[in-house]
This record gives C-alpha cells, sequence and structure tokens, in this order.
C-alpha cells in the first residue's frame, strides 16, 4: 500500500503503480505551519489567530497624544454623566446633602478615577483599542504581536497615570526606535498604527 495515495501495488514493487513514488523513499512531508505569532520588530508585527490587528508600524508620538487627549475627553465625559446620575440618585434618596459633601465627593472622585483606570483596561484588553486610538487606527499589543489580557491592560493603564506625573518619562516615546513609554517597557506592550 503506497503511504502517498494508499493505492495498492503488487508485492516488491519498487514504484507506486498510481502515483509513482519509490517505495524505499519517505513520503514527502506536509509543510509545517506558520507560527502563530511573528516576533515583534520595529516595523511590523502579526495577529495571532484570535485577534486579526497588529500589522503596521509603531505609532508616532504625536498621533498617539492626539488620541490620548480624545480619550481623556471621551473618558471623563462618560465618567462625569455616570457619576451625575448616581448624585442625583443618592439626592433624591436623601444620601447626598450639598451642604456637606466632602466624603462623598471624594468617594465620587475615586469612582471617577476607577472609572477611567477601567476605561483603558477594557479597551485594550477587549479590542485592543480605545475610541481615541481607533479613530487613527492604533492598537495596544504584546510585543509579540498578541492581545494583551485584562490585568495586564489594568497595570498599563496605572503606570501610565504614574507617568503623567513625571512627563519627561513621555519624551522616550519620540526618541526610541519602536516608539515606546515606560510604561510599555514595563508592560511589555507596543503601539502600533495597523495598514489599513
Amino acid at each position: 500500500s503506497c503511504p502517498r495515495c494508499s493505492k495498492t501495488s503488487e508485492p516488491g514493487s519498487a514504484y507506486c503503480y498510481s502515483c509513482g513514488l519509490p517505495f524505499d523513499e519517505p513520503p514527502p512531508r506536509a509543510s509545517a505551519a506558520p507560527p502563530t505569532y511573528a516576533r515583534y520588530d520595529s516595523r511590523q508585527a502579526q495577529r495571532g489567530d484570535d485577534f486579526a490587528y497588529v500589522v503596521g508600524e509603531p505609532a508616532g508620538a504625536w498621533i498617539r497624544l492626539v488620541a490620548y487627549w480624545i480619550d481623556v475627553v471621551v473618558a471623563f465625559a462618560i465618567g462625569f454623566a455616570i457619576i451625575l446620575i448616581i448624585m442625583v440618585a443618592m439626592y433624591m434618596a436623601g444620601y447626598y446633602d450639598l451642604d456637606d459633601s466632602d466624603g462623598v465627593d471624594a468617594l465620587l472622585t475615586l469612582a471617577l478615577i476607577a472609572f477611567y483606570t477601567l476605561y483603558h483596561a477594557i479597551g485594550w484588553s477587549r479590542w485592543g483599542t480605545t475610541v481615541g486610538k481607533r479613530l487613527f487606527n492604533i492598537y495596544v499589543a504584546r510585543t509579540d504581536g498578541s492581545k494583551i489580557g485584562f490585568w495586564r491592560a489594568f497595570w498599563r493603564s496605572l503606570a501610565r497615570a504614574v507617568s503623567e506625573f513625571l512627563p519627561i518619562v513621555f519624551l522616550m516615546i519620540p526618541f526610541s526606535k519602536d516608539k515606546r513609554g515606560l510604561h510599555d517597557l514595563m508592560c511589555d506592550t507596543v503601539v502600533v498604527r495597523r495598514r489599513r
């Protein structure tokens, strides 16, 4: 029986009568499947099976800055709307007093900061992008091109928030080869502008 075409030849045959494969040579192997991810370099990254986005160049510093400010506006607008609804509901229920609201205001401020952090963490981990970044076709991925998980996205969001108090660390982005900031280096991430 031929190992390549499974046809039967006469016993003692040197070649398969059907496909011509010599019986003393092993059958040709199927080509190996391509790797799931290609290693990210400064020019290109490839997607994983479940996340089709990171083929492109590292996103530049200026376009990232514009996308960042759009995200700030969007996140805080949504966050303020949610906080306002909560405040009105608390006021209507008698839990919020406009004259004595310092403790509640502090909690609402913390809730707004938590929402801002989750806005980025959920966006990066679920879709690889946020509203501002999506407008410019910018995505966040691991350096091997794979999707980042929620906790990595969460820690990246916190690391970036800490970096905002030290603006000089953002100067790393325009001057580094891969356009990675300190928060990218800490979390093994890269920001890529996808090719359309």
